[in-house]
């Protein structure tokens, strides 16, 4: 269920692009696919990123 999130999201960014025609098709789904690979993607890594960018707001504080 959580993938469809991404796919949703993708959608949504990508109708704005829709104004465009056949173009805007293929933006939305393309965008459509990457929002549902980087759910997919998201889902497992998401706390081995979130420590990641925690140590590095920690390195650029240190020399505050």
């Amino acid at each position: 269920m959580k993938s469809i999130q991404g796919i949703i999201i993708g959608a949504i960014l990508a109708a704005a692009i829709l104004q465009w025609g056949l173009w805007g098709m293929l933006v939305m789904i393309l965008a459509m696919v990457l929002g549902y690979f980087g759910q997919r993607w998201w889902e497992p890594n998401s706390a081995g990123v979130m420590r990641w960018l925690r140590d590095g707001k920690r390195q650029i504080n240190r020399g505050r």
